[in-house]
């Protein structure tokens, strides 16, 4: 938990709120979310080969996938196949 509060992801968050177009902020959101809920079952004891475990790291990954390419868009960037 630390060290997700040492990152400064919150702040990153109140900044891309303010500066960023809403399909940003929303893919931004829904990929913190992922990755919080990643978090949180390491912290309820869950090892990294737990099948729930499994299951929110693919889903923080086409989270994290999905605001790369809407980043990207947004910059006039050809999106990322893989």
């Amino acid at each position: 938990m630390a060290a997700f509060r040492s990152s400064n992801l919150n702040a990153a968050r109140e900044q891309l709120v303010l500066l960023a177009p809403a399909p940003v902020v929303h893919a931004a959101d829904d990929t913190f979310r992922s990755l919080r809920k990643m978090r949180n079952l390491l912290a309820q004891g869950y090892d990294f080969s737990a099948p729930t475990y499994k299951e929110v790291l693919t889903r923080y990954q086409l989270a994290l996938k999905t605001l790369r390419n809407v980043m990207r868009g947004d910059l006039g960037t050809p999106y990322l196949d893989g």
